[in-house]
């Protein structure tokens, strides 16, 4: 049997602070005409730490937020 696997890039993270956990994290791309940022993912803080799983096509520079705390 013979499978294939697309390469993929992981990004784990420890903000080290548990008032974020239930929050959402997300992983955003800068658009090439407006240079705006775009989601690509989000992923729920547990225990301060996240992490997003993608499939890598090229590297690029990509930013992260967090929601707005209460």
């Amino acid at each position: 049997m013979i499978s294939c696997k697309e390469p993929s890039s992981v990004v784990q993270g420890d903000l080290g602070r548990s008032e974020w956990d239930g929050k959402f994290i997300y992983l955003q791309l800068l658009n090439d005409k407006e240079m705006q940022p775009e989601i690509l993912d989000s992923a729920m803080i547990s225990n301060g730490k996240f992490q997003f799983e993608q499939s890598a096509i090229i590297p690029q520079t990509a930013l992260l937020s967090v929601e707005k705390q209460n």
